[in-house]
């Protein structure tokens, strides 16, 4: 089998429109094509717009869901998602991957107002502002939250404590973490 690495790890990283040609041009070459991504692919994800291409393109194809890093990642870390007393709430929030100190484009009053569970998939920059920002809209400073770098991998690193001070608690050396905001996180000293 051929492999082609285009993502972030791949010597020379392919931008998503040449991804969606290059898959376009293998299947059109007879070949049987997987397109591997970490996750769900439908989940702050690029799967949507390449099972689009594909369509438009007229190549048949057929996509195999995973579990969205949001839920493995902290069900590793001994972090259920959701909890009977931890609110009917589950949020996913698409942070910026990058190194950048830019919030993301989230109503962040409606946000903080919502009980429960918040997961946002962020760049280590960020997790401060995005604290910052609930604590500004009504969180408690004293709210427990938890850091999970790595996830699921055998080198996945979890940090915790609360929306007030688990940004100064930012492991260095990693560029993206979940950031897992809500009482869940407590659940984890029994879990792990």
């Amino acid at each position: 089998a051929e492999r082609i690495d285009v993502g972030p790890a791949a010597p020379k990283p392919l931008e998503q429109d040449a991804i969606c040609y290059l898959l376009a041009e293998k299947a059109r070459e007879g070949k049987t094509v997987v397109r591997l991504k970490w996750g769900d692919p439908f989940v702050f994800d690029s799967g949507g717009k390449e099972a689009l291409f594909l369509h438009e393109q007229g190549i048949p194809f057929e996509v195999v869901p995973g579990i969205p890093a949001a839920i493995g990642g902290p069900a590793y870390a001994g972090v259920p998602v959701t909890y009977p007393e931890a609110g009917d709430v589950l949020t996913f929030v698409r942070g910026h991957e990058g190194e950048t100190d830019a919030l993301p484009d989230v109503d962040w009053a409606r946000l903080a107002g919502m009980e429960g569970t918040i997961v946002c998939y962020a760049g280590t920059r960020q997790i401060g502002a995005i604290c910052d920002a609930l604590r500004a809209n009504g969180r408690s400073d004293d709210e427990p939250a938890a850091l999970i770098y790595a996830a699921t991998t055998p080198a996945q690193l979890t940090v915790q404590g609360t929306i007030g001070d688990v940004a100064s608690r930012v492991k260095n050396g990693h560029a993206a973490a979940l950031l897992v905001i809500g009482a869940v996180t407590s659940l984890r000293e029994h879990l792990r």
